[in-house]
């Protein structure tokens, strides 16, 4: 819903503005987490959606230090979009690129 989408949309600003004064790693992880709990409620919910959050949660993590949650939900999400995308997409490129 409203709530899901807006969470996702703030958590996405403060994974992908890093290079911003106003971003929040800590703000990210709060709202990814949120939303990735609705997404995983939500029947009608892609599981590429929930990878892409997925991703961007790891992400988030990494940037805080805790990396092992990091790796195990870049890992899930790089599962999923090899699964949709195949292996040599430029998506699943870019999730490797976060496990390095």
């Amino acid at each position: 819903g409203l709530r899901q989408a807006c969470l996702l949309r703030f958590g996405e600003y403060h994974v992908n503005h890093t290079s911003n004064l106003k971003s929040d790693p800590k703000l990210a992880e709060l709202y990814l987490t949120e939303a990735l709990k609705l997404s995983k409620h939500n029947p009608k919910e892609n599981s590429l959606n929930i990878a892409l959050t997925q991703h961007n949660l790891g992400v988030a993590c990494n940037t805080l230090g805790k990396y092992q949650k990091a790796k195990e939900l870049i890992q899930i999400a790089l599962r999923v979009e090899e699964e949709h995308y195949g292996q040599d997409h430029v998506q699943v490129a870019s999730t490797l690129g976060n496990l390095a």
